[in-house]
């Protein structure tokens, strides 16, 4: 069998699909960080009901003092020129 690495690939489709993704994992990555420097976000869920899913403690939009859970759907930024492919 010859080596995988010296076979060419059928299509570059995956190379598409990160490139969307990359995005997406940028905005999950910061959530994550603020949680690990302390801040106010308690917990990041990724690709579950939503894209990204970020609780935050001790938000005022929460009266009972629960978590804020914000929802969120990521597209990638537009730029002129870039296919939204």
């Amino acid at each position: 069998m010859a080596d995988p690495i010296e076979i060419e690939a059928p299509d570059d489709t995956g190379s598409g699909v990160v490139r969307r993704f990359e995005y997406q994992i940028h905005i999950a990555v910061q959530a994550v960080l603020e949680m690990l420097a302390g801040g106010s976000v308690i917990h990041v869920t990724c690709e579950h009901i939503e894209d990204i899913v970020v609780a935050r403690g001790g938000d005022p939009r929460c009266v009972d003092g629960g978590a804020f859970w914000d929802f969120q759907q990521i597209k990638m930024p537009w730029s002129p020129g870039r296919s939204p492919t």
